[in-house]
């Protein structure tokens, strides 16, 4: 038998609902490429417990057989290295909220051992999942069919709803589940990771809309909107700044505790870095953005779960933007799919500039920080 490699680096990748584990295939291939280049092990890693209609069995289900393919996977890396194993968690959608739950279950498996504490958290990446619910589900769309969608936002829950299940009724608030998951153990899971990276489309994303998954509050989301100019109206950039934007650089933001911040490594690309919310922050207009005709207390309670996710540590917002388009194109959303490249997608070359961002991110040397 060969002698244990010093370290590795273990990537685990969970799609979203009704997904497959092709679906982050282009994530994949561009981690690995890239970690090869630089000389790091790596294992990018998924597994197809969750695929198809298996994602509608709910969150918590969905987390539970991830957990239960993941764990082995994590004691075999253990024996087989001798050095830390270092390891990151990077979910599309609902993928995000799996991988929530998932970190939780992480988090308690590795205080039960001090040999388990050579797993190293580095990475928790979200990518538009919706942190605060699908409440506003088709709030997004524009162009094509855009204004039909955003007529029929009450129908179009009521079929997430019915044919989603489990997870339909998660998503839409109407289970406690994402506001379970953001409090005790799942808010002390996600600080334990070096660092928290949220990616999120501007506009367009009628599945998942900004507000739902960027992480920001209204007064943040209108200071982005009004700082972003329509010179990249149907190409795609991350956060405004890609080497063919023509924006000026936005300032730094206010009020705080949001700040842009440009990474000295990466001129071309910046990130908003989102701080706990201070005791005096007002909801009031954050309420408003989630509020729905059907409501019944959901928006208070998709305003408690930003300020929890907020109080685990700072974030990284990536933005991309594609343009001001909602699709749907052989089974799939755009942009909500585009932005990690899914194929079928229209706008390849788009997705790709995102995913090229996204590796370069999950491979950042330890000691880089945004905060």
């Amino acid at each position: 038998m060969s002698a244990p490699e010093d370290a590795v680096w273990l990537f685990v990748l969970q799609h979203g609902i009704d997904g497959h584990t092709t679906d982050l295939d282009a994530i994949r291939a561009r981690t690995t490429e890239l970690a090869t280049a630089r000389g790091i092990s790596a294992v990018v890693w998924d597994a197809d417990v969750n695929e198809g209609s298996a994602t509608h069995h709910g969150v918590i289900q969905c987390a539970a057989r991830l957990w239960e393919a993941l764990e082995p996977k994590l004691s075999s890396q253990l024996e087989l290295h001798k050095g830390d194993v270092r390891l990151s968690f990077v979910g599309h959608s609902l993928g995000g909220l799996i991988l929530r739950v998932v970190a939780a279950r992480l988090y308690e498996w590795r205080a039960g051992s001090p040999a388990r504490l050579r797993v190293l958290l580095d990475t928790f990446m979200s990518i538009a999942t919706p942190h605060l619910g699908c409440r506003t589900l088709g709030q997004e769309a524009h162009g094509g069919v855009g204004p039909a969608i955003r007529a029929s936002t009450a129908v179009m829950r009521a079929g997430l709803r019915a044919t989603k299940r489990t997870t339909g009724s998660d998503l839409l608030l109407d289970s406690d589940t994402l506001d379970r998951i953001s409090t005790g153990v799942y808010i002390q899971a996600l600080s334990s990771f070096r660092a928290r990276v949220n990616v999120a489309n501007l506009d367009g994303d009628w599945v998942c809309p900004f507000a739902c998954a960027s992480l920001l509050d209204a007064a943040e989301c209108d200071y982005v909107h009004s700082q972003t100019g329509l010179t990249t109206e149907g190409r795609a950039s991350v956060l405004w700044c890609a080497a063919d934007h023509t924006d000026a650089e936005i300032p730094p933001m206010a009020p705080p505790p949001t700040v842009c911040v440009t990474p000295s490594e990466a001129k071309d690309t910046c990130c908003i870095v989102m701080r706990e919310l201070p005791e005096s922050w007002d909801p009031s207009s954050t309420l408003s953005r989630h509020m729905t005709w059907d409501d019944f207390g959901r928006a208070g309670r998709a305003v408690k779960i930003l300020r929890h996710l907020r109080s685990s540590g700072s974030w990284e917002l990536y933005i991309a933007r594609f343009g001001r388009q909602a699709s749907f194109i052989s089974g799939c959303f755009t942009p909500h799919i585009d932005i990690v490249a899914i194929p079928l997608q229209i706008k390849e070359t788009h997705g790709n500039q995102v995913v090229e961002h996204i590796a370069g991110l999950l491979l950042r040397p330890s000691d880089v920080s945004r905060s």
